[in-house]
């Protein structure tokens, strides 16, 4: 299969729900489907995804693109954090609705975020091209970098080093979308780099001055924007047919409505890439395909998207 290849794969959920096992067949079928960007941090996976992506990436180094991050730290699992989730498992099959909370909550409890410094940027990426088993990156973004942090004339001066040195081909930062604002107003030359939240919600291509960026990296296509549109088709079915004659989509399938969110996100950024992360293959194929196929949509079928968007109450926004 022919695939976009500005679709790159998040794997932000390795190491969490399934065997290390499962995570390198996912790993193999993103692959397989045309996928060559694996996006990955040192937090993700409580520290253990760059691990499996590098053992997958064994034997073709060459043919994937690996952007890693530094920032937050994972901590090992402590005991009782383990226990407990072995107790909610059944809590949260029973509520699929509060899985995501869980997993937020368990995430958020098992990373710590220090400031960044030269010395532990330094730490941070020889940590990470031992469990990537590689000797350089093509990307290190600073992990939810603040302008203060920026300014830091000794941690640019490492970024430079790293690139001098062969171990980071472009490096940059991924932020909140809190963080821009004042990222975007330095001096951008470090800025060679820079991974952001988009979606018809966001809109962050008509919020920012974006120029001059060598490589914007988008997420959050589809996810919890995708969810409060669920839940508005679900409570206005009348309002719901309305809107699939307008998007040309049939909102009240996930499968579509996904589709339609994805292509939205890979045609605002056609110089970038777009993330997503799925630990369902049925569900990564579909996405391969949507990036295959971006032809089949029109201009239009996105504008009406954002108004639907817009038109949400402001807690379904």
């Amino acid at each position: 299969m022919t695939v976009d290849i500005r679709l790159g794969y998040g794997c932000s959920s390795l190491m969490g729900r399934i065997s290390r096992r499962e995570c390198l067949h996912i790993l193999g079928e993103a692959f397989e489907s045309g996928i060559s960007h694996f996006d990955v941090a040192r937090s993700y996976g409580y520290g253990r995804a760059e691990s499996v992506l590098g053992e997958f990436s064994q034997g073709k180094r060459d043919k994937v693109f690996i952007a890693t991050k530094a920032g937050f730290t994972a901590m090992p699992p402590k005991f009782y954090l383990q226990a407990a989730r072995w107790f909610l498992k059944p809590v949260s099959t029973l509520v699929p609705a509060i899985r995501p909370l869980l997993r937020r909550k368990a995430a958020a409890a098992l990373v710590s975020r220090p400031l960044l410094s030269a010395s532990s940027l330094r730490t941070s990426l020889e940590t990470s091209l031992r469990e990537l088993r590689t000797n350089f990156v093509d990307v290190l973004l600073l992990h939810e970098a603040t302008a203060e942090e920026l300014a830091d004339e000794n941690l640019l001066k490492t970024l430079d080093e790293f690139v001098a040195e062969g171990k980071v081909r472009r490096y940059g930062v991924g932020s909140d979308l809190s963080k821009i604002p004042g990222i975007l107003a330095m001096e951008r030359g470090y800025l060679q780099v820079l991974q952001l939240e988009n979606n018809p919600g966001v809109r962050a291509f008509d919020r920012f001055d974006l120029a001059g960026i060598s490589l914007v990296i988008t997420h959050r296509a589809v996810g919890a924007l995708g969810e409060k549109i669920c839940r508005a088709v679900v409570q206005n079915p009348s309002q719901a047919a309305r809107w699939s004659e307008l998007t040309g989509a049939d909102v009240k399938s996930r499968e579509q409505l996904s589709a339609l969110l994805l292509a939205y996100s890979l045609a605002k950024n056609p110089g970038g890439k777009v993330l997503f992360s799925t630990l369902h293959a049925g569900h990564l194929r579909a996405n391969a395909a949507t990036a295959g196929q971006l032809k089949k949509y029109e201009p239009r079928q996105f504008d009406e998207l954002e108004r639907i968007v817009a038109s949400l109450p402001a807690a379904e926004a």
